[in-house]
């Protein structure tokens, strides 16, 4: 249920909701879940930073670790998980629930959530975000500091509220 392409750009990993993991190009192999693992399906998958790893996130909370990837603490959701994205260094995950509720697992944590927003369609996916380094001074003329938000993530808003032409998977 999920593509996620290697660190270089040559390779990539497919998973499915069985919880098999194929791989491509020059993404190694890590290893997949097992059939009849407890949990399944799996909805999302994600990648480490370096590549040496990913994660598989069951409908459930429960996130499978392969590789490098560190383990991550399962969570009780409340909806079923609708997408992963992994923090920037790879120690924490996001887990985004259909519901709009946003969980933090390892070092991330969760900057809100769309749960007590009325949504009119479940949230199907979350994405990561990288903050690239600024190609500008740091500070203004007025001496101000520029940069990220105070919790270092930028937000860019969302398409909450747009209707999908056609749905992202089947």
């Amino acid at each position: 249920m999920g593509i996620v392409a290697t660190s270089d750009g040559r390779g990539y990993w497919i998973a499915c909701s069985t919880g098999g993991v194929f791989n491509f190009g020059d993404a190694p192999p890590h290893g997949s879940a097992k059939a009849g693992t407890p949990g399944l399906p799996i909805v999302a998958m994600a990648a480490t930073p370096d590549g040496g790893g990913y994660w598989l996130a069951d409908a459930n909370g429960t996130v499978f670790a392969f590789g490098d990837a560190p383990r991550l603490h399962p969570v009780a959701a409340a909806s079923p998980v609708a997408g992963l994205a992994v923090t920037p260094m790879g120690t924490g995950a996001f887990l985004a629930e259909q519901n709009g509720t946003v969980l933090g697992l390892g070092t991330a944590a969760s900057d809100g959530s769309l749960s007590d927003v009325s949504a009119t369609s479940p949230v199907v996916s979350i994405a990561e975000v990288v903050v690239p380094p600024p190609t500008i001074s740091p500070m203004t003329r007025r001496g101000q500091r520029q940069g990220p938000s105070p919790r270092g993530r930028a937000n860019y808003g969302s398409a909450f509220g747009s209707p999908l032409v056609a749905p992202l998977s089947p």
